[in-house]
C-alpha cells in the first residue's frame, strides 16, 4: 500500500480525490485541506511561508501509523504550492517521489507584462470571491478555456465540475490566497526543477496545449523529471480520466525505489 499526501486545486477540497482514489485501490490517501494552510495568519513573504507550513503537514502526515512509503500528489494550485518545499526538491523528507499534475512553474522572474497581466486577473478573481453569489462564482470558475473537459473523456460526469455550488472556503479565505499565491508572485521554479532530486512524475493532460508545451519546456531545459501525458484529458487529468491517470502513476510507481504496488 501507498500513502498519498494529496494536495487538491484551488476552489478544490479533500473530497475532490474521491474519484481518484477509486480508481487507485491500492494507494491509502491522505487528502490535505489546505485552505487552513493557506488563508490564515502566515508568518513572512507567503511562497517562503508556505513551504515551512507545508513541509511539516507533508512530514506528519508521511510519518503517521501504520508505516507505509509515502507519495506527494499535487494538482494545479496544491502542485504549485508543492513546488515551494525545498525540502520536497532536495530529497529530505519521508517520502518516495511526488507526482505533480497541470503545475505552472513559474512565470520567467524578467518577464514583467506576463506577471502584470496575471496580477489584474487574479485581482479580478479575488474581488468576485468577495462579492459574487456563491453558485455564480463556481460557474465561472468552471467555464474557464483551461478547465474544459474534453468530450471524450472518459470520467467528464464526475469531475469537479460536477461538485456543489458551495464554495470549500470562507469568501476570505479565497480572496487571500488568491492575492498570496497568485502566479504574479510565485517564484519561478524552473532552476529547481533543473536541481530536483525526489523522484518526479510530471503529468499533463493530451489535451490541455497550455499545460503540455510547458511540460515540453521544461523537458528540454532538463528539468529532473519523469513526463507523462494522459490521452483524452484536458487540465483536470485525475477526473477526466481517472483510469489511465492511476495507470500512469503506478506505471511510474514500479521504478521508485522502496514502492510496491
Amino acid at each position: 500500500m501507498v500513502r498519498v499526501i494529496a494536495l487538491h486545486g484551488f476552489l478544490g477540497g479533500p473530497s475532490d480525490w474521491d474519484v481518484p482514489r477509486s480508481a487507485m485501490p491500492w494507494a491509502e490517501f491522505e487528502a490535505v485541506d489546505l485552505w487552513p494552510l493557506v488563508g490564515g495568519s502566515l508568518a513572512g513573504p507567503p511562497w517562503v511561508a508556505v513551504d515551512r507550513v507545508l513541509e511539516r503537514e507533508i512530514r506528519e502526515r508521511a510519518r503517521r501509523e501504520p508505516p507505509a512509503p509515502a507519495i506527494v500528489l499535487g494538482y494545479s494550485f496544491g502542485a504549485r504550492l508543492a513546488l515551494a518545499v525545498e525540502a520536497l526538491a532536495l530529497g529530505s523528507l519521508p517520502v518516495a517521489g511526488a507526482c505533480l499534475v497541470s503545475c505552472h512553474p513559474g512565470l520567467a522572474e524578467d518577464d514583467l507584462d506576463a506577471r502584470a497581466a496575471r496580477r489584474v486577473n487574479d485581482e479580478a478573481w479575488a474581488l468576485r470571491f468577495e462579492t459574487d453569489a456563491e453558485g455564480e462564482i463556481r460557474q465561472a470558475w468552471d467555464a474557464q478555456p483551461v478547465l474544459a473537459t474534453p468530450a471524450n473523456a472518459p470520467g467528464r460526469v464526475d469531475g469537479p465540475a460536477a461538485r456543489p455550488s458551495t464554495l470549500p472556503a470562507s469568501r476570505m479565505t479565497l480572496a487571500v490566497a488568491m492575492r498570496r499565491f497568485s502566479l504574479a508572485g510565485q517564484p519561478d521554479f524552473s532552476e529547481r526543477l533543473r536541481r530536483w532530486r525526489t523522484p518526479l512524475l510530471w503529468v499533463t493532460g493530451d489535451e490541455d496545449w497550455k499545460f503540455r508545451d510547458l511540460a515540453a519546456w521544461l523537458r528540454q531545459t532538463g528539468a529532473r523529471a519523469e513526463f507523462a501525458s494522459c490521452p483524452h484529458a484536458g487540465h483536470r487529468v485525475p477526473w477526466d480520466n481517472p483510469v489511465e491517470f492511476a495507470a500512469i502513476v503506478r506505471n511510474w510507481l514500479a521504478g521508485v525505489p522502496g514502492i510496491v504496488t
